[in-house]
């Protein structure tokens, strides 16, 4: 298979269908779960889907390391490219590499300021600007109810700029 049939052939195609053609430019989707359940597979998954598409991905690791999250799509790119048949994979590879940016926060300190400052350092520096931004391993469970919400609201905000 080409790059372009097996993103067609994606079960995120389901997915986006029964969202009525995804989330699309300026909306939040959140992925929560308990540890180990596979949010980071998820998420990467997500990143493949957009890359294959040639849309650019920032994707933030919160007390993970770039090399962790590395390795995720290194060995899901490997299982997909193998499974599909991919036709050109080690060219299909570096596309998505160049596409990529995996950042790392060790302290999970991700406020909306904070994120705002990150991409836009990317966009002055790299000539970056993701179509996606994934943000992994952000700690629920370490704040309230109410800056829980506050804090899903802001982000919400943000990407509606």
């Amino acid at each position: 298979m080409y790059r372009k049939e097996v993103n067609e052939h994606s079960p995120l195609r389901i997915l986006e269908k029964s969202i009525h053609g995804g989330l699309g430019r300026g909306n939040l989707g959140l992925v929560m779960s308990r540890a180990g359940v596979g949010k980071t597979a998820f998420l990467v998954q997500i990143g493949l889907d957009d890359l294959l598409r040639e849309k650019p991905v920032l994707h933030i690791a919160l007390d993970q390391t770039v090399e962790h999250v590395q390795s995720w799509y290194d060995a899901l790119f490997e299982d997909l490219s193998f499974t599909t048949n991919l036709e050109e994979a080690e060219s299909v590879h570096t596309m998505i590499q160049k596409r990529r940016v995996i950042t790392s926060f060790a302290d999970h300190a991700l406020w909306p300021d904070r994120l705002e400052k990150t991409v836009e350092m990317f966009k002055e520096h790299l000539d970056f600007k993701p179509a996606a931004i994934l943000v992994d391993g952000y700690p629920w469970d370490a704040h309230s109810v109410a800056e829980n919400a506050a804090m899903i609201g802001a982000f919400k905000a943000y990407a509606k700029m």
